[in-house]
């Protein structure tokens, strides 16, 4: 049954089934993600950057000035290397067709639109109650340090 849906995906796909290269439609499906993602990380740092900055004479001056600096160091094409290292170690070729596929369409779009919004607050909900607990936490991890001060434990291989 899932060879049936991945030939049936792969029949109606535009990208060619002998495209076979797993880094090949890693790339594809990066940029198709891409594409679909309103903002990048990038381009958060670089308005947050210039968050409150509109109003200072030298504004137009400065904003090319910092969006080359926050480029150079966010190491935007280390990232998109790894992401597609990552798709195309994790997916075979047929699952990243059908990943494709399903970027192509409407609900792919939108999908991968929302998930670097959802991502973010995801992030912050743990940072947020990881914060709140940080004394809890401190306390617990001193508590069990304690516990093993005087202990000797076997190491593993």
């Amino acid at each position: 049954m899932k060879a049936l849906i991945v030939l049936i995906v792969m029949a109606f796909s535009t990208t060619p089934v002998f495209a076979k290269d797993t880094t090949e439609l890693a790339t594809t499906l990066y940029e198709k993600i891409e594409r679909a993602s309103p903002k990048s990380v990038t381009g958060d740092i670089i308005q947050q950057a210039l968050a409150g900055k509109q109003d200072d004479p030298c504004f137009e001056e400065m904003k090319p000035e910092i969006e080359t600096m926050v480029k150079k160091y966010s190491k935007v094409d280390a990232a998109r290397e790894l992401a597609i290292s990552e798709y195309a170690s994790q997916f075979s070729s047929e699952e990243l067709e059908a990943l494709i596929y399903f970027a192509e369409l409407p609900i792919g779009q939108k999908w991968f639109s929302k998930q670097p919004e959802i991502a973010a607050k995801a992030a912050n909900v743990a940072m947020n109650h990881f914060q709140q607990n940080q004394y809890q936490i401190s306390q617990q991890i001193m508590e069990i340090l304690d516990k093993y001060r005087d202990r000797t434990c076997s190491v593993s291989e």
